[in-house]
């Protein structure tokens, strides 16, 4: 199984449990209109190959603010920032934790 296949099945395995909302897909699963959105208004240069998942964050569901996961960095946008981009790279230390059901709402 190659690398990018790999990352695609880490992120159907716990993007459900990090996102809040309703508005996450995997790779395969982004309607075309939210990645053309997200592409256009904040991820310009994106390759949409590298992509292995969208967290859509906008209340409308518009595509226009969110997080786009790729095989090697994350573009994202917040409501009334800039966009970024952050490399897997330069992530120094990760810490995961386990939350129960009560600690966030879907």
């Amino acid at each position: 199984m190659g690398y990018h296949k790999e990352k695609i099945e880490v992120m159907t395995e716990y993007l459900g449990e990090i996102a809040t909302g309703l508005s996450y897909y995997i790779k395969g699963d982004i309607p075309s209109k939210k990645i053309d959105n997200a592409i256009k208004k904040w991820a310009s240069g994106l390759d949409p190959n590298s992509i292995i998942g969208f967290w859509d964050t906008t209340v409308v569901g518009s595509g226009k603010a969110g997080y786009i996961f790729t095989d090697d960095k994350i573009y994202y946008q917040e409501t009334m920032e800039k966009p970024k981009k952050l490399w897997y790279d330069d992530i120094k230390l990760l810490e995961l934790r386990k939350t129960s059901k009560k600690d966030y709402t879907r």
